[in-house]
């Protein structure tokens, strides 16, 4: 007969509850938490913040998710789904969560900017040639 793993321990830890312990970790830069709780609010309203954390479904999560981030661009969602898998790895850590519930949240592929390595190479080449004037594409030996 084919069984399911379970924790030894579970809690009766609620989104909210949870959301704000992970976000007072002493280890958090303050922009690092601005940045969390802007997308853990989100997910404590679409969750639901009295909810017990054992409660939650891979499918529940995966709905919150894509109804409150779904429609952004791909380095935004793959920001907010980051956020998201770390603060439902602190909670697994904690034996507050049993599973993994982000296996359905896969990372969005990203243009690639072509445009990041220009301002490197233009400002490598950029020579003064005399006071106030710049003279582009010389290169010094």
């Amino acid at each position: 007969m084919a069984g399911r793993v379970v924790p030894l321990s579970t809690s009766e830890q609620t989104v909210a509850a949870a959301a704000a312990a992970f976000l007072a970790q002493p280890s958090l830069a303050p922009s690092t938490r601005r940045s969390y709780s802007q997308t853990l609010t989100r997910l404590v309203r679409e969750l639901g913040g009295q909810r017990p954390l054992s409660t939650l479904t891979v499918e529940a999560v995966t709905v919150a998710v894509t109804t409150a981030r779904g429609g952004r661009a791909p380095a935004t969602w793959n920001r907010h789904v980051a956020t998201i898998r770390a603060f439902l790895g602190f909670c697994q850590r904690r034996r507050w969560q049993a599973e993994d519930l982000t296996v359905d949240l896969e990372r969005r592929q990203e243009p690639a900017d072509r445009t990041k390595g220009e301002k490197y190479l233009s400002e490598r080449f950029l020579v003064e040639d005399g006071p106030g004037t710049v003279v582009t594409g010389r290169m010094e030996a």
